[in-house]
């Protein structure tokens, strides 16, 4: 951790409540994830993350990681009543794996958590065994789908149950010892992460 830390301080960070900068370049690291994800949800356009900012300056972060002045990485979180939520991540892989950006930003959310009074830190859904091994718990959620064709929708709540959920559990179930309850949104309390992280700084 201490290392981690020495390599987070020498990159320059940004914070943008709303609408950030360089919005575009975010757009195209976001689908560098996108594309790269083994579990892919919906794919975003560019003008989501336009409107997402534009309706919710207040409760949107977008946080923008440089080295050497050239983009590599965003995380956009959502906040409020004493939650912080990554809800998206981008990475520039070329530049953001010499660094370990994937890790370290979940560090700075840490930080940015103890810093502005976050009781509550939900790194979202993806990267399940790192998440657990930085000391997180799992939070099961569900996703809810209806095919337009009455016909098909038994048929791929079938599929669904035999092909999304042991394929998950199969990666998982070697971390079994850091997890108490099958869970699949990440959730801790920031505080007792806090003290752990003490011992380590």
């Amino acid at each position: 951790l201490r290392h981690k830390l020495k390599v987070l301080n020498q990159l320059r960070i940004e914070e943008h409540n709303g609408l950030p900068p360089h919005l575009y370049q975010i757009y195209k690291l976001y689908l560098n994830c996108y594309e790269k994800s083994e579990l892919k949800f919906e794919k975003l356009n560019w003008e989501f993350f336009e409107s997402l900012a534009g309706f919710m300056p207040n409760h949107c972060r977008f946080v923008l990681y440089y080295a050497d002045d050239k983009l590599i990485g965003f995380n956009c979180l959502l906040h409020g009543h004493g939650v912080l939520m990554n809800k998206y991540i981008g990475l520039d892989y070329k530049h953001s794996q010499r660094v370990d950006l994937a890790n370290l930003s979940w560090l700075y959310n840490i930080q940015m958590c103890i810093r502005d009074g976050f009781h509550t830190f939900q790194s979202g859904q993806a990267a399940y065994e790192t998440n657990l091994l930085l000391g997180a718990t799992l939070e099961q959620t569900y996703i809810l789908f209806k095919h337009c064709n009455t016909l098909v929708s038994p048929i791929l709540k079938l599929a669904s149950q035999g092909i999304i959920v042991p394929k998950l559990w199969t990666r998982l179930s070697n971390y079994k010892k850091y997890v108490i309850n099958f869970k699949l949104k990440l959730e801790f309390n920031i505080l007792n992460y806090a003290l752990s992280f003490a011992k380590y700084v």
